[in-house]
């Protein structure tokens, strides 16, 4: 929630709490309770869509860091089985091409390339091993692979998530705000409202800290007309000796 959208909230909490309080002078009207049901429901929405928002922003941060981590084990596997690739005519009577290291990209072009090399290296596995390459390396690397791809899944589905609860929080504060306004009209023409409860609906809605205007009003000369201000010392003068 940024900072407009939560100053809004907290305005409609204010104003929700202050509804509970004069609940009789809105429910003589079927506009009224009508208003007040969406008001209820304003709230109760965007405080239900804030904690979904803030769940898909940790999603989309856990995944990325999950992203980023696999991503290195990923990238280093590859770069041993192409170092190894250029030894394996030498330590095995089969003859291999060298494999090429993916260049730097997209994590789903990292996938590609990763898989590309899997199914190519893995007929070559025992050469590859009599070359060096520890086992565990070919063996972990369609694992590794479905570790980048589910991050980059975990990350998509968590900012889907943190997107979509922002939407719906704007429409659930423009409902509320609306709900207030209509409300509102019939509090300030209820015959039983004083200008004590004016006031503090007009506190409730108000949104964000209030303004303080700075002093601009020029300091005034005492008499004689000279200025307050002590005048400015000269630099000594060093005489020579």
């Amino acid at each position: 929630m940024n900072l407009s959208s939560r100053r809004r909230y907290e305005s409609l909490v204010r104003v929700h709490a202050l509804c509970a309080e004069h609940r009789d002078v809105f429910t003589v009207t079927p506009l009224g309770t009508k208003m007040l049901a969406q008001l209820d429901a304003s709230v109760t929405g965007v405080a239900d869509q804030f904690a979904s928002q803030s769940k898909g922003r940790n999603a989309a941060q856990t995944g990325a860091a999950a992203r980023a981590k696999a991503r290195t084990a990923l990238r280093n596997s590859l770069k041993a089985i192409v170092r190894s690739s250029r030894f394996v005519g030498l330590a095995s009577d089969i003859v291999a091409e060298e494999f090429p290291l993916p260049k730097l990209g997209s994590d789903q072009q990292l996938v590609a390339d990763a898989a590309a090399i899997l199914e190519k290296a893995t007929p070559l596995a025992d050469a590859f091993a009599a070359s060096g390459l520890p086992a565990n390396v070919l063996k972990d690397l369609p694992a590794q692979i479905a570790a980048v791809t589910g991050a980059i899944v975990a990350q998509a589905a968590g900012r889907e998530t943190h997107v979509g609860a922002q939407a719906a929080m704007k429409d659930a504060l423009d409902a509320g705000v609306q709900a207030v306004d209509a409300l509102e009209s019939i509090f300030l023409t209820a015959p039983n409202v004083d200008a004590n409860d004016v006031a503090m609906w007009k506190h409730a809605r108000r949104i964000g800290p209030t303004r303080v205007k700075e002093d601009t009003t020029p300091m005034n000369p005492p008499a004689g007309g000279k200025s307050e201000q002590p005048a400015p010392q000269s630099a000594p003068v060093i005489k020579a000796a």
